[in-house]
């Protein structure tokens, strides 16, 4: 597989294993075109190039076959390049209509719509080109080379410079208006274009150059990876440039890479799988930079009244709530009755509207106002409250503990609606998910079922039965139609009406939570190694996977993962820490 981004971001082209060419649309996450390609395979890493004007995409395939594809009406070419055995490399013109071939011993210039030869120049019988790149202008081309590394002037081919004969390049590219080119692999060194002078060098791997030669992503020693602008000559020429470091990117771009002009976002392959990672994730520091003195803890996220909250405090500390996107702090809990205080949190959500709290502490449930203040003391659980759910509309809310009890509230009197026992021993029900209309509420059970409940009555509607292992998350989409559920690193999709299958998605690890987005397009998993994937759960693709840096320790709380109200972003908590993801550009 491989991969490559349109220069102006808006689409991603990927090389597939079945021999086609896919076009994604990057601003509404959906497949735009499939381009077909030649029935061998295809060249690996690196081979998959794109036009600056974003008309046309090309690549090698085995065979020395190279393959053009047209963006704009959908067509594809293919040409075997006589007395090549492996692909040739390719870059694409500035202006899409000629391509440049690097050979064993010569460099090509042909029509990328009828392959036709236009000119050539040879760089030595047994010297095999290993990577080309052009200018801005078209008019000067980087050839690496086994013997050379050069600048040569397009389109005689005339050496116009030439660069240490360093073997270990894999990777060159000029900066935006042609002023530097940027070579390396292991180290990144900056060049002036026009003298070949020298300007940095840089102690960085080289990973991937945006299209557009904005930027650079380079991997730091440490494992991480760092985004570094590329500025033109005005820039001085010391060869300083901005960066940014992104965390959580250790286990990214170990495979082809593509980063979209700008750095607004890159995209790796692991596996069969490619992974939109956007460097806009702005990790939201542990509670220590919200109280240094308190040292609180993040406990949980929650969403209500328009807005992401998190929880923080537990222990000695107070429990209190702060804005997600701010830090700032809101209320703080207090107790209901006699009651002295609230101790540990042992679960905790709030109304949708935003009009009430609710604490669960061992066996209790304080229900609160919006300010903290006490409304009522529910009690009616023997032994711990596991979770708490609340009904979309707000009027009620569901708590289940280990007291294999399920029990409905009143939110606003604090009465008991309903009581449903679970049969199963021990932990018999790890979530629930009430539907949309009120009706019916979903539970997630110990013996790798979900059941479908009459919310009012109790009583069981259907049993979903699908999941090998016990689900441990449940989500129910906005409109009711469906819900998944998450066992393990399984997560199925069900048609709410019938109780059919209508999909199964495999995570790469273990699901922690689920959370489906606002208009229910969505689908995000959050993981126990910290990894987030949002998924299309209609036709069961990842739209986007992107890495918080932390992972849940093995006895910790099931943490967080919640959609902003708009849905352009999801907020997470993972052992103590919380993390606001934006997953659309600003």
């Amino acid at each position: 597989m491989d991969v490559v981004a349109a220069p102006d971001g808006g689409w991603l082209a990927i090389a597939c294993r079945d021999r086609t060419v896919r076009l994604w649309d990057m601003g509404s996450g959906t497949h735009r075109q499939t381009l077909s390609a030649p029935t061998v395979d295809f060249g690996g890493y690196g081979s998959l190039v794109a036009g600056r004007d974003g008309r046309r995409v090309a690549g090698h395939w085995a065979d020395g076959i190279v393959w053009v594809g047209d963006v704009t009406t959908g067509e594809s070419r293919a040409h075997r390049i006589d007395d090549v055995v492996s692909g040739p490399q390719v870059a694409i013109a500035p202006d899409s209509e000629r391509l440049v071939l690097g050979l064993q011993g010569s460099v090509q210039l042909r029509d990328a719509g009828t392959f036709a030869l236009l000119d050539r120049f040879d760089i030595g019988v047994e010297n095999q080109v290993r990577r080309l790149a052009i200018a801005p202008g078209g008019d000067r081309l980087i050839v690496l080379s086994d013997q050379s590394n050069e600048v040569r002037d397009l389109p005689s081919g005339k050496v116009h410079a030439v660069l240490p004969a360093d073997r270990s390049w894999h990777q060159a590219a000029f900066n935006g208006d042609g002023s530097w080119l940027v070579t390396g692999r292991d180290t990144v060194s900056i060049w002036d274009a026009e003298t070949l002078d020298l300007l940095r060098e840089i102690p960085e791997r080289f990973v991937s150059v945006a299209a557009d030669g904005s930027c650079l992503l380079t991997r730091l020693p440490e494992g991480g990876l760092r985004l570094r602008a590329l500025h033109g000559r005005d820039s001085g020429d010391s060869g300083d440039d901005e960066s940014v470091d992104l965390p959580g990117t250790a286990g990214a771009a170990h495979g082809p890479t593509a980063l979209a002009p700008g750095g607004q976002w890159f995209a790796d392959c692991a596996g069969e799988r490619v992974r939109i990672w956007r460097t806009s994730t702005r990790p939201l520091p542990s509670a220590p930079a919200f109280a240094p003195v308190d040292k609180e803890r993040v406990l949980a996220a929650t969403a209500g009244g328009g807005r992401v909250w998190l929880w923080t405090g537990g222990g000695r500390q107070p429990i209190r709530l702060r804005d997600a996107e701010t830090g700032e702090a809101g209320s703080t809990m207090q107790p209901v009755g006699a009651v002295r205080d609230l101790g540990g949190l042992d679960a905790c959500v709030m109304a949708p509207d935003g009009s009430w709290l609710a604490v669960a502490t061992a066996e209790r449930i304080h229900l609160l106002e919006p300010d903290g203040t006490g409304r009522h003391l529910l009690t009616g659980h023997r032994q711990q409250v596991r979770g708490i759910t609340a009904a979309p509309d707000s009027t009620r809310l569901v708590s289940w503990g280990y007291d294999r009890q399920i029990i409905v509230w009143d939110a606003g009197t604090g009465a008991r609606l309903a009581t449903m026992p679970v049969s199963k021993a021990g932990y018999a029900v790890h979530d629930t998910a009430v539907a949309p209309d009120g009706t019916w509420l979903a539970t997630a059970n110990w013996d790798s079922r979900v059941r479908i409940r009459d919310l009012a009555t109790g009583q069981n509607r259907r049993v979903l039965r699908g999941h090998k292992n016990s689900p441990t998350s449940l989500a129910v989409a906005p409109d009711g139609s469906w819900l998944a559920s998450a066992a393990d690193a399984e997560i199925i999709i069900w048609d709410a009406a019938t109780g059919r299958v209508r999909a199964k998605l495999t995570n790469d690890f273990y699901v922690q939570r689920l959370a489906i987005a606002p208009n229910g397009r969505w689908l995000a998993s959050l993981e126990r190694r910290g990894a987030v994937t949002v998924w299309d759960p209609h036709d069961a693709t990842v739209v986007a996977q992107l890495w918080t840096g932390s992972k849940f320790p093995t006895q910790a709380w099931p943490g967080s993962c919640v959609w902003s109200p708009d849905g352009t972003g999801l907020c997470v908590v993972i052992a103590g820490e919380a993390y606001v993801l934006d997953l659309v550009d600003r």
